[in-house]
């Protein structure tokens, strides 16, 4: 790491505090993208192997009340989200549960990659690109795709394991976030901005 602060320096291409920080942040993001690819690897085979399975369930179950007091009360209260094991598993949510995995981690290791791409051009003093574009743009489409197939199959298998059990308090419902897709839509704007910012950087790199 000193090396390559010593280089940049330099070069001129960035201060050495700036250049010790985006190589601590590449260091961490690589370390966070092999631990969720580790995570998401072992939730697939858990999935599909497992004879219990852990999984978030919707729930409909009311809270107990207090008797009402001269305090703050609880009047009424419902659970919406429980963590349950199940045990005999058909395929069919088994599948759905291993896919909703895969691209979870799809999406996590997406990002942890495109933080290093874009800590490299920061590096080298061009952050616009058309590399780191492109990594931001495939990003984006990780996490609205990646998002809304992860979320949407987790819901179907909850669904699946609902009617299976069948009780009253696990309602036929899934339970979305869409939090991800949102934002990669955000992405897919910055990557516009990129845009932007290699014709601003191809005008400059003319006029030196």
């Amino acid at each position: 790491m000193g090396g390559t602060t010593s280089r940049l320096r330099k070069s001129g291409a960035i201060g050495a505090a700036d250049a010790v920080t985006l190589v601590g942040v590449m260091i961490v993001a690589a370390l966070l993208g092999v631990a969720m690819l580790a995570i998401g690897v072992f939730g697939v085979i858990h999935a599909s192997t497992a004879d219990v399975v852990t999984l978030p369930q919707p729930v409909a179950a009311e809270i107990a009340v207090e008797p009402k007091s001269g305090t703050t009360t609880l009047i009424e209260g419902t659970y919406r989200m429980a963590d349950v094991a199940v045990a005999g598993l058909d395929a069919a949510p088994r599948a759905l549960l291993a896919v909703s995995h895969g691209f979870s981690t799809i999406m996590y290791v997406a990002v942890s990659a495109a933080v290093i791409v874009l800590c490299i051009g920061l590096l080298r003093g061009r952050p616009f690109m058309p590399v780191i574009r492109r990594t931001v743009i495939a990003t984006s489409g990780a996490l609205i795709i990646g998002g809304m197939l992860s979320t949407g199959l987790l819901g179907f298998a909850t669904m699946e394991v609902a009617d299976a059990l069948n009780r009253p308090e696990f309602p036929l419902m899934a339970n979305l976030d869409f939090t991800a897709p949102l934002v990669g839509v955000a992405l897919a704007l910055v990557a516009l901005a990129f845009s932007v910012g290699e014709k601003l950087q191809r005008d400059t790199d003319g006029l030196v």
